[in-house]
């Protein structure tokens, strides 16, 4: 007689009981505690302090807003979402300093509650260690009360890389989604969201690098050329920053930063002027033998390639990147990328 055993699915959080899920232990109640602790630090007399520069021009044009006059996006004032979410609050509670200032505060909560995702890495000690730490940063408790875009910045960095490594350990696809969501909301933040990213790629591409050149390959005569061609991009890279540093003379390109125009007015940009080729030249020579690798490793894994999650994340990402990306060939055929 042959017994099979059946293995229970784990329970959904709508089948679990409500009295497991509020069970408090000494971690939730020390969790539970910085997060009163963050609402009092950053909540306290908010609307007292007097209004910068910075915040006047936010809490102005988002007030405009909330008129009901519009709002044209302008690149000086960094991402829109700061000015809708201040407008909807002015909308839940009214105009004055301190409503103003509720949705950098709350990011300024968030940021302190949202060390608990990280306890599986950090551990549970190291963590609450973490959450304090960002409860009594002077950056932190500075600019969760002043109306900029840091505290949505570190909120959206720290749920970035949390979706970055569930995906990595789970191949979930609701991280990816949530991923999605995320960097969406980041690049209508600030443009400290393109630095986060590129930090993403390149440590997500550095880690599929290892993983393809210490895994078996189902065409073994082609892992000897992707090396060589990978080998190739990072010797290119590894030149230009060199000439960065030791010939920067070699290294520029003459493009010349401008000034920002007046705002209605259309001008034409001065074209870029005339600098070192060197860059370019060298700059070509790692996008072929990047291509080139890209070519090697999809002969090699076709579709397989989909075991390897950091490539699942780097075409998130890169779904982003590319418009950004324009600019490169833009400036290699010898136009201006700042000429709209």
């Amino acid at each position: 007689m042959t017994t099979t055993t059946t293995l229970e699915q784990p329970p959904t959080l709508l089948e679990r009981p409500v009295a497991l899920a509020l069970r408090l232990t000494w971690e939730k109640g020390l969790y539970l505690l910085l997060i009163v602790a963050a609402f009092i630090t950053r909540f306290y007399d908010l609307g007292a302090r007097v209004m910068s520069h910075d915040e006047s021009l936010h809490t102005q044009f988002a007030w405009y807003l909330f008129q009901g006059r519009g709002f044209q996006h302008s690149p000086l004032m960094h991402g829109v979402l700061r000015f809708e979410v201040t407008a909807f609050f002015y909308w839940l509670f009214g105009d004055n300093d301190f409503t103003a200032r509720i949705p950098t505060a709350l990011m300024g909560v968030a940021a302190v509650g949202l060390l608990w995702l990280f306890r599986r890495w950090l551990g549970r000690t190291g963590a609450l260690v973490a959450a304090g730490l960002m409860l009594i940063s002077p950056y932190m408790l500075y600019y969760s009360r002043y109306i900029r875009d840091e505290p949505y910045v570190v909120v959206w960095g720290l749920l970035m890389v949390y979706c970055v490594i569930r995906y990595m350990e789970t191949r979930t696809a609701k991280y990816l989604y949530w991923l999605t969501g995320v960097s969406a909301l980041f690049y209508t933040t600030m443009e400290a969201s393109y630095i986060y990213v590129a930090i993403s790629m390149l440590f997500l591409g550095f880690h599929l690098l290892a993983e393809l050149l210490t895994t078996r390959w189902p065409k073994p005569e082609l892992r000897a050329p992707f090396a060589i061609s990978m080998a190739l991009v990072l010797a290119a890279v590894a030149v230009v920053a060199a000439l960065q540093v030791f010939a920067p003379e070699a290294a520029a390109t003459g493009t010349a930063t401008v000034e920002p125009a007046e705002p209605g007015l259309v001008t034409p940009v001065a074209a870029a002027a005339a600098g070192s080729q060197t860059p370019l030249y060298i700059g070509i020579v790692a996008v072929a033998g990047l291509l080139a690798a890209v070519y090697f490793v999809l002969r090699a894994f076709g579709r397989d390639i989909r075991r390897f999650p950091a490539f699942d994340l780097l075409m998130v990402f890169g779904l982003f990147v590319l418009p950004q990306l324009t600019a490169f060939p833009v400036l290699a055929l010898g136009r201006d990328p700042l000429n709209y």
